[in-house]
């Protein structure tokens, strides 16, 4: 009986903590990310072009879209999909922190065997499509790694009203 009991206390204590990590999302060939709920809309993510002098990066949630600037995309080393990862949540409380897509784009450099890497990482609001936060992390290539601030300009900060500033620091484990 007391087995049950400690089980059953266990997976309340769990329970919760699991529903707040972000969940593992993916990217259909028409941009499409079919794990977040209808009630938001449909959500896309399309990056084209990226390794070129002119990529273009856009997030759309229902009607609301966003289009990154050049100023901000041709600083990302990214060259292809598999350079892409993203994340999301919508099950914690909203009023702490908006509903959101993270969008990791790695260096081309990175081992793809590995969960972690040098990248740029893209926060966007689910409901509006507004990009909320922007930095970079270089990795020590043991799982940590440091963010950095990206210097942008005052036009380029003008184009992408509501960014926040990134985290900074030096973190030793990532995802």
């Amino acid at each position: 009986m007391s087995r049950y009991i400690f089980l059953i206390a266990l997976l309340l204590i769990a329970g919760p903590a699991y529903a707040h990590r972000d969940r593992i999302l993916t990217v259909h060939p028409d941009g499409s990310i079919p794990e977040i709920p209808k009630s938001f809309g449909a959500v896309y993510f399309r990056a084209d072009k990226l390794g070129t002098a002119a990529p273009h990066i856009e997030f759309q949630v229902g009607s609301h879209r966003t289009i990154l600037p050049d100023c901000l995309t041709k600083i990302i080393r990214s060259k292809n999909s598999s350079d892409i990862k993203l994340s999301g949540s919508w099950y914690h409380d909203e009023r702490n922190l908006p509903y959101y897509v993270h969008i990791d784009l790695y260096d081309p450099d990175r081992d793809p065997k590995q969960s972690y890497g040098s990248r740029y990482e893209l926060l966007f609001n689910l409901r509006s499509s507004q990009l909320m936060q922007f930095q970079r992390l270089d990795s020590d290539g043991a799982g940590g790694g440091r963010y950095s601030a990206v210097p942008l300009t005052a036009d380029c900060k003008a184009l992408l009203p509501g960014l926040i500033t990134p985290t900074l620091g030096t973190v030793t484990q990532v995802n």
